[in-house]
């Protein structure tokens, strides 16, 4: 009988103790809440996850400018000539038969043409056959004739307009449209080029 007893008010102390105690109250939820929501904010703000997207836009951007400036470089090596000269002259005479122009970029899918010289770098085993199919990267790229003037050694670069600001303000940054010509100031110009060449 007496070990009953011990039980059931060892049981009541229990339910006592347990009723007694009170939970959070709304307010130090809500303080808990509004902590943890300055947190985040301050966390978002040091991360700046649309410079991340740029960054890793103009990385993609990038590999692809040194992907297709080597695969014209392979071709001039093989062919003494790049795609875009004429048939007689060992080219492809896609673009036209026309060089890009010097002083001025032109947009690698809207070029006259140009597509017919991926095709032709695509058929010479120089790039992959889904290289033509990045339209959102490819839409990006411009190419010029970066030959110095008065130069026989022909040279292109591919170029484009970095939305980072990390990669707009990095020193190889500079070039205006002519990468040959003066480096692109960012105080007087918004448009400075990232080119492989």
């Amino acid at each position: 009988m007496k070990l009953l007893r011990t039980i059931v008010s060892n049981k009541l102390r229990l339910f006592k103790f347990l009723k007694s105690e009170k939970g959070f109250t709304l307010i130090e939820l809500l303080v808990v809440i509004g902590v943890l929501g300055i947190l985040a904010t301050g966390l978002l703000a040091t991360i700046d996850p649309l410079e991340q997207f740029r960054k890793g836009a103009d990385s993609n951007r990038k590999t692809t400018a040194l992907e297709l400036n080597n695969a014209l470089t392979r071709y001039y090596s093989v062919h003494s000539v790049f795609p875009w000269d004429t048939v007689a002259n060992g080219g492809a005479a896609c673009n036209g038969a026309v060089a890009p122009a010097a002083t001025r970029v032109s947009n690698v899918t809207a070029a006259s043409g140009f597509n017919d010289c991926l095709t032709t770098l695509t058929n010479e085993g120089e790039l992959k056959t889904s290289f033509q199919t990045q339209f959102g990267i490819l839409n990006k790229l411009y190419i010029t004739d970066s030959t110095p003037a008065g130069s026989t050694a022909k040279s292109v670069a591919i170029c484009f307009d970095p939305e980072s600001k990390s990669e707009s303000a990095k020193p190889e940054t500079k070039f205006s449209q002519n990468p040959t010509g003066a480096a692109c100031d960012p105080t007087v110009s918004t448009t400075c080029y990232w080119c492989a060449q």
